[in-house]
């Protein structure tokens, strides 16, 4: 599916709450996901204490392809597409996510913009941890900077594997159409 202009502008997040009194609220979040799944209690409640939760609204963005505020998004509840700059001013959505997945991961590892944009497409809940946090983590929690930086490196080469496996089906698709054009009279 191709976006026919430049996305919208105007990206608003709404807290969903702060203070101590939304810090279970914030726990439960992310014993949900996938990155923390397997972390102890105490673990998330460290964790917990760097981020923040938000709304997004429908046709919202998250982040966009080269914004450089790097941070971990992860997706409480919602649906987000997932869109690459085709050309100027032609997106392509590359994928659909849905509650527990993790965006923003190698942003966040390697400091560099984001390599695409993540728009809300209905109402969606993020945990945002800036890469800064992330860092403030290693350091002041070592054992659970570590376990994040695992995690995070895990997503990191499952993605670059499937990617690996669609370019390889793709290049065979376009070798195969290639042959038939050559082959044909």
């Amino acid at each position: 599916m191709k976006i026919k202009s430049v996305p919208p502008s105007g990206d608003t997040f709404h807290s969903l709450g702060e203070g101590s009194a939304f810090q279970d609220q914030l726990c439960a979040m992310l014993e949900r996901t996938h990155v923390c799944r397997q972390l102890p209690p105490e673990d998330i409640d460290i964790l917990a204490r760097q981020a923040h939760a938000y709304h997004v609204a429908p046709g919202h963005y998250l982040f966009r392809e080269g914004g450089r505020d790097s941070a971990l998004f992860i997706i409480a509840e919602g649906t987000v597409k997932i869109l690459k700059e085709a050309d100027y001013r032609h997106y392509r959505t590359i994928a659909i996510v849905h509650r527990g997945t993790v965006l923003g991961e190698m942003s966040v590892v390697d400091g560099r913009p984001f390599s695409a944009s993540a728009l809300a497409v209905e109402p969606t809940d993020v945990i945002l941890i800036t890469r800064r946090n992330v860092l403030g983590l290693i350091e002041r929690h070592p054992e659970l900077g570590n376990k994040l930086l695992l995690q995070l490196a895990r997503l990191i080469s499952l993605r670059l594997r499937r990617t690996s496996g669609l370019l390889v089906e793709h290049l065979d698709e376009t070798q195969h159409d290639l042959g038939q054009r050559l082959n044909s009279p």
